[in-house]
């Protein structure tokens, strides 16, 4: 079971826990963990930005660093799973 926590995740642990990869899994199970890594996307996108030398704000290396495009991979992957809609950008279009 993959748990979401308050505390920032390992920048460099992408495996799923207890699961040998193709063994399926309960769907609830899996919206966890969709939602578990979309969460982790956004985490990457939040703390490895650029600053004004051009270099991540979090690791130093040349922006956009390895940690932000694979943060942009996990949201755009997993966000078409996620259990909940996310809010609307723009709030006055919902009729």
């Amino acid at each position: 079971m993959v748990k979401a926590v308050a505390t920032s995740p390992p920048e460099d642990h992408d495996a799923q826990e207890g699961h040998a990869m193709g063994t399926p899994i309960a769907e609830r199970e899996f919206e966890r963990y969709a939602e578990a890594q979309a969460a982790r996307g956004a985490y990457l996108l939040l703390v490895h930005r650029r600053e004004a030398t051009g270099c991540c704000r979090r690791c130093g290396r040349v922006h956009p660093c390895e940690f932000r495009l694979r943060g942009a991979q996990l949201l755009a992957h997993f966000a078409d799973w996620q259990a909940v809609e996310p809010a609307l950008v723009r709030p006055y279009l919902a009729g």
